[in-house]
């Protein structure tokens, strides 16, 4: 389940090292473009993450159907991030670090997603009964969608992209921080 990149060698400063199609690329906008333009427009007030984390879903959902089947095949089914974990790993972690805040991180974290998804969801269920349902878009899904989303997306400097933030298979090996040290531009096809 672990993924990455290593550079072998020098990189030079402003030297491409991927090149993904835009039309490979999840994003803000191609989510507003998709069968989920009337749930962005009943719902303006959505990040671009869950925005992000709601088309991963829909397309998750039809598997081969989807044009980004290969990338969310890619994708790790689970993550090994502290939301991931049972108590008892949490107890094991932290086992020995009487000062870690990361179980109170953690529940924190846990309890907005789980308000977001309460506050969300039911909403959608009741407005989008077509394109929304338990069975398909649980918490658990919510949870795996906002967990890719956060650890794999790039913030975006192109302004035709509505909110920002995209998710390109290959890039998202990358560990990076943008501004002096990652940039990212959109060239087009």
């Amino acid at each position: 389940w672990r993924r990455g990149m290593m550079a072998t060698g020098d990189i030079l400063r402003g030297e491409p090292l991927v090149v993904v199609p835009s039309r490979l690329v999840l994003s803000t906008e191609n989510a507003a473009q998709s069968e989920l333009a009337p749930v962005l427009e009943a719902f303006p007030n959505l990040t671009s993450h869950q925005t992000l984390a709601l088309f991963l879903m829909q397309e998750h959902n039809k598997g081969r159907a989807s044009a980004w089947y290969p990338y969310i095949c890619s994708l790790p089914r689970s993550y090994d991030f502290s939301l991931w974990w049972s108590k008892e790993r949490m107890r094991v972690e932290t086992r020995g670090k009487p000062n870690s805040t990361l179980p109170q991180r953690t529940d924190g974290t846990k309890r907005a997603l789980i308000q977001q998804y309460n506050r969300l969801f039911p909403l959608l269920f009741m407005q989008f009964p077509r394109t929304f349902s338990k069975e398909s878009h649980s918490f658990r899904h919510w949870l795996w969608a906002t967990s890719a989303v956060y650890s794999r997306n790039w913030g975006s400097p192109n302004k035709s992209l509505s909110q920002g933030n995209v998710m390109a298979p290959v890039a998202d090996l990358f560990n990076h921080h943008l501004g002096d040290r990652g940039t990212v531009k959109f060239l087009g096809e």
